[in-house]
């Protein structure tokens, strides 16, 4: 399949502050962290055992850069103080709750991690403890332009 379409910084900018939006537009939003990798689409739950649930900020993120990669930058997400069960962080789920804890319509999903792994959502560290604090340090979104 053919690759070679390319966008302006403008409009990647648009785009991605669409989609950060449709985040910052719910009441209530909530990222769940898994062990494993992330599915084939960000509506549904990844297969891994859910190790925690964190409620984002309202927003949840502000404007994109114009710069290239466009990049959105997450405002600080309050730690969660109860993990729900014990493992390496591999993936996160984010997405519209319609009770605490439940993700209705998920929006986004990416890969969890250390800083020294470079992934999508950046922890203080990535073993997770049954009861112990999850600590998110970082969460950016970027998109590509040309």
């Amino acid at each position: 399949m053919a690759s070679e379409t390319k966008i302006s910084n403008a409009a990647a900018k648009a785009m991605l502050d669409t989609l950060v939006d449709s985040l910052d537009a719910l009441t209530t939003s909530e990222i769940h962290v898994f062990v494993g990798t992330t599915n084939a689409d960000a509506a549904t739950t990844p297969a891994g055992a859910l190790l925690a649930k964190l409620v984002t900020s309202t927003p949840c993120f502000g404007a994109a850069t114009t710069a290239s990669p466009s990049v959105a930058t997450a405002a600080a997400i309050t730690s969660d103080t109860s993990a729900t069960d014990t493992g390496e962080a591999g993936c996160f789920w984010a997405g519209a709750v319609t009770t605490p804890g439940t993700i209705a319509t998920g929006i986004i999903q990416g890969s969890a991690g250390v800083a020294g792994d470079t992934p999508d959502l950046v922890f203080d560290d990535d073993m997770i403890v049954i009861g112990g604090t999850v600590a998110i340090t970082g969460w950016t979104i970027s998109l590509p332009t040309s």
